[in-house]
Parts: structure tokens; C-alpha cells; sequence
């Protein structure tokens, strides 16, 4: 159900925020923890589609084999992401070069959006905007 949906989702939120995002060093804690997320995300969609959609085109397969079938793909999954991590640190030694670094950094301010701010990013047939015909005259 959406509800319980829902319910699990800000679970894997707060465990998101408590064990990865709010600790001293989120890149160390993310190349820890992110596998178990991807191993959970890949074990739930392969379960589902196995026991839910197989039906659909006639394939049966026993509970057993889906869960161990799951539990391969899920396997695999890992590995790829641990793959990508290890090609990820090989290509970028520094950790202030890498991606995940720059998204766990504090962003600035926007910045404050003027009317000749606006009136920059339009395109020049639009302008200018003060000769606009008032509805009604």
C-alpha cells in the first residue's frame, strides 16, 4: 500500500540522514553504507518483479528460488556499485574532486534576483516588458 510505502521510505530516510549525512565524514560513511541501501533496493525490485510480474508472461518460479535469485542479483549489484567506487577513487584521489564531495558541501545563498536580472535571461523579442498592452484599455 502507499501508506506502508511511505512509512519505509522515511524510514530509509532517517537512516540516510543519521548514519550517512549528519556524521563528520559523509563520503567515508556513504562508501560503507550505500551498498546495503543498494543491496536492499536491488533484493526489493528483483522479489517483486520476480514474484509479481513473472506471472504475467508464465514464468513460475518456487519462493526459494526467487528469494536466492534475489539475493544473486542483489549480490551483483554490489559489486558493480563497490566496481564503480574503486574506478571512482582510482580516477579521483583527492576526495575534494569527487562528485559526492561537492554534493555533501554547504551550498551558497542564491543569489538575490533582481528585475534587470530577470529581464538578462529573457530573450530579446520579449522585451521590453514595460510596453506590455494593459487588459482593459
Amino acid at each position: 500500500s502507499p501508506l506502508t510505502a511511505g512509512f519505509i521510505a522515511f524510514l530509509i530516510y532517517l537512516s540516510v540522514q543519521r548514519l550517512i549525512l549528519s556524521q563528520e565524514d559523509p563520503l567515508e560513511r556513504a562508501k560503507r553504507y550505500v551498498p546495503v541501501y543498494i543491496f536492499l533496493a536491488a533484493f526489493t525490485i528483483t522479489l517483486v518483479t520476480i514474484l509479481k510480474g513473472l506471472k504475467h508472461v508464465g514464468l513460475e518460479i518456487s519462493l526459494v528460488n526467487s528469494y536466492l535469485l534475489a539475493i544473486a542479483i542483489a549480490v551483483i549489484a554490489i559489486l558493480a556499485a563497490i566496481g564503480t567506487v574503486i574506478s571512482v577513487t582510482r580516477e579521483n584521489p583527492s576526495p575534494s574532486d569527487s562528485p559526492v564531495v561537492a554534493a555533501t558541501q554547504p551550498v551558497a545563498l542564491p543569489q538575490i534576483i533582481s528585475e534587470q536580472n530577470v529581464l538578462d535571461l529573457l530573450p530579446p523579442e520579449t522585451l521590453p516588458l514595460t510596453e506590455l498592452p494593459v487588459p482593459g484599455e
